[in-house]
């Protein structure tokens, strides 16, 4: 099907083609892009379904059956045709207010430039830095459960020994298939992000104040009193304490430090645990748990 420039532009960029005013949002281009370029023929077999992508609900734009398929902007009232080879009937862009300057200089057009499809802007990450953070937050992730058992087979009570101890070692994870621009208005392609994620991850590790591959031990002794003929059972639930938030990146050397990409990370901090002591001959319920960190 032989598309309009006009109606190219929209099903391309979500935008009206004579006011730039952004009809579709840029979750919705990405996630029917498909559909939207089938739309336009579907149009001419099964009107409302088609209808029904070009223009969701909520959308500030109107799809027009007869005479011919054609769109309608409600923000400027610009009107474009679907195919290009509609006979005797032109593209309608929205009207000119006519001020005194253009009456002096004689100049009535009501013409609109033709659109061009709009390609993606690159922005190349090369040079850039972390200058900020934002959305962090401090959560445990469990790791495993170990469990260990200690018996006492005599007729007195005695006191058993148990050690608790584990190592890590720590690192500084960032997602870069999540890395998206800070432009709310997207058509942005980043570029040279595996440059700089190096650095980032050095710069994330001196926020939080660890060093990268470093290693979170922790080795402990604690004891617990056993009855005759008494069996009981050491639970311990391993954690690693993690920092998270979206890394800010920008050009430090521009001076204003503003972000212009973001991307999700991940900090391991620590190593921490919780345990519980449970009597397995007569289970009466927890006797100890406690928390360290």
């Amino acid at each position: 099907m032989n598309l309009t420039v006009e109606m190219e532009h929209y099903i391309t960029t979500g935008r009206c083609p004579y006011c730039r005013v952004a009809i579709l949002s840029s979750n919705y281009l990405s996630q029917n892009f498909g559909a939207l370029q089938f739309a336009p023929a579907m149009a001419y077999g099964n009107f409302a379904s088609a209808s029904a992508i070009l223009a969701p609900v909520g959308a500030r734009v109107k799809v027009t059956q007869s005479p011919s398929r054609s769109m309608q902007c409600l923000s400027c009232n610009g009107t474009w045709f679907f195919s290009a080879r509609v006979v005797g009937i032109a593209s309608s862009p929205p009207p000119k207010i006519i001020g005194l300057a253009d009456l002096q200089l004689g100049s009535l057009s009501r013409q609109a430039p033709s659109p061009s499809r709009q390609l993606p802007r690159k922005v190349d990450l090369s040079g850039s830095a972390l200058v900020g953070v934002t959305g962090q937050s401090k959560v445990e992730r469990f790791l495993f459960e170990q469990r260990k058992k200690y018996s006492n087979n005599s007729g007195s009570t005695v006191t058993r020994e148990m050690s608790v101890a584990h190592s890590i070692r720590l690192t500084v994870t960032i997602e870069s298939s999540k890395l998206q621009s800070r432009n709310a208005q997207g058509g942005v392609t980043l570029a040279g992000f595996a440059t700089i994620q190096g650095q980032v991850q050095r710069q994330l590790s001196e926020r939080y104040s660890m060093t990268l591959e470093s290693t979170s031990s922790v080795s402990e002794k604690t004891s617990v009193t056993l009855k005759r003929y008494m069996t009981v059972e050491h639970v311990i639930q391993w954690k690693v304490v993690t920092w998270m938030g979206s890394a800010l990146l920008g050009k430090p050397k521009s001076g204003a430090r503003q972000a212009i990409a973001q991307v999700p990370y991940e900090v391991q901090i620590g190593l921490t645990y919780d345990d519980d002591v449970i009597d397995v001959i007569d289970v009466k319920g927890v006797r100890g748990k406690k928390k360290r960190s």
